[in-house]
């Protein structure tokens, strides 16, 4: 679908249609997010897959050690 556009041909009619996919994927890192490594390292996913999406966003909750104060 990267031209947008699926043609048909089906019953003696022949068209072509215009397309539109969105896509929303959500997934967890490989152990725990690290924002300094590639998000190829991250995820595990292969940075030619990652490639393919138009907009990657990344969203993570910062986790914060709180120690004791004496």
């Amino acid at each position: 679908m990267e031209q947008q556009t699926l043609s048909v041909a089906k019953a003696g009619l022949v068209t072509t249609l215009s397309t539109a996919t969105s896509v929303f994927g959500v997934m967890n890192p490989k152990g725990a997010y690290d924002p300094n490594k590639s998000l190829a390292v991250s995820t595990g996913l292969s940075t030619p897959l990652l490639s393919r999406f138009d907009m990657i966003l990344v969203g993570f909750v910062p986790i914060y050690v709180s120690l004791p104060i004496h």
